[in-house]
């Protein structure tokens, strides 16, 4: 409750107190007019603003023994208690949509449900934990790298006082792109040299991972590199290797593979062949033959039944070029390549012309 005695002044008091408590709105609360010059007055009130109004006051008739409320005037002294106001600190409520995904991440923040017990929240202030801050009461933000983070909305009332609170958001990184274009080479019998195109990463690639089949076999982890080239040497002439690439992030993320490439460890004889200058020798189609064989045998293909096993001596014809097409391509399908196109599909024995450019297609096919 809150308590006032209000007196006229010790030294000649010529004023007859009323004294009277409103609210804030003017409505009267409680009044007094003691019996003597002095007021006095007890409420119990609700937290709030009020108004405490001193008037003089008449007695009596002023023409006898009374006075009038002109003549009721001086000082006065007010003593009292009012009792100290308990304020409450406001109660903050955060969320956040989605919470959790792949950077980068767009997340819509929410200070709903957040309120003051006494007043009214002035000030929001969001700290998304990643360097950024807002001041809006429902503000948006993206992560653009993966990690837990603990945002935190922090509101502040009338009074001064803030309370906060929290809201996880865990977010993942996307893998890294897959390694593209990749291309082996073969350097020499033994030696084949690869590249591709670099991968991407939000965070930065860590190393590739260069995987190799051969003979039908499984593919295995041959070595790493931490830049868009490899070199695989110790090679055995003479096979025909298969390659695939993928990228791992600074936080072993792996990528998805890379497309495959082959490459067949035997080196023609006249490479490249010269139009006009080159001729057409029996030792050409002998290692194309071999080349063809490597292909099908990482294919997991018996070896070609050909034609002219030794073709020394031997004039070549449209047929030995057909069975090399015809043995070659479905081995490059069974290992996931394209069959390549011919030129002159139709051959023709005694027609069509032997020609550099169908020797080209199959060296280029069984690189």
């Amino acid at each position: 409750p809150v308590s006032f005695t209000v007196d006229p002044a010790p030294r000649g008091p010529n004023l007859d107190i009323y004294a009277a408590l409103y609210d804030g709105s003017g409505k009267l609360v409680t009044s007094n007019n003691g019996p003597g010059l002095s007021a006095s007055l007890t409420a119990t009130v609700t937290a709030g603003t009020y108004y405490l109004a001193i008037d003089g006051v008449g007695t009596g008739d002023p023409v006898t023994d009374g006075y009038s409320d002109y003549d009721s005037l001086g000082q006065y002294q007010i003593t009292g208690t009012v009792p100290a106001r308990v304020t409450q600190s406001p109660v903050a409520s955060a969320s956040a949509s989605p919470t959790s995904g792949t950077a980068p991440l767009a997340v819509s923040f929410s200070s709903a449900g957040s309120s003051d017990p006494d007043g009214t929240i002035v000030s929001y202030q969001w700290n998304f934990a990643d360097g950024s801050i807002s001041s809006s009461a429902n503000p948006a933000h993206t992560y653009s790298v993966g990690g837990t983070y603990t945002a935190t909305l922090v509101v502040t009332d009338d009074d001064g006082l803030s309370s906060s609170k929290t809201v996880t958001v865990t977010v993942v990184n996307p893998p890294p792109t897959a390694p593209g274009s990749v291309k082996a080479t073969a350097a020499s019998a033994t030696k084949v040299n690869l590249t591709w195109t670099a991968s991407t990463s939000p965070i930065g690639i860590s190393r590739y991972e260069i995987e190799r089949s051969y003979n039908n076999g499984a593919y295995s982890l041959i070595g790493t590199a931490t830049t868009a080239s490899f070199a695989n040497g110790s090679l055995t002439p003479g096979i025909t290797y298969v390659y695939r690439v993928r990228a791992v992030d600074t936080q072993n993320v792996f990528s998805p593979y890379s497309n495959r490439d082959l490459a067949t460890t035997i080196l023609f004889t006249d490479d490249p062949l010269v139009s006009g200058l080159t001729k057409v020798r029996a030792v050409h189609f002998s290692e194309m033959r071999r080349a063809v064989d490597a292909v099908r045998a990482s294919a997991g293909l018996a070896p070609a039944p050909w034609t002219d096993t030794n073709l020394a001596g031997i004039p070549i014809t449209a047929v030995h070029i057909k069975e090399m097409r015809n043995y070659l391509s479905p081995a490059l399908v069974s290992l996931g390549f394209s069959a390549p196109s011919y030129t002159d599909p139709t051959l023709t024995t005694g027609v069509t012309r032997i020609r550099k450019v169908h020797l080209d297609e199959l060296r280029q096919g069984v690189k």
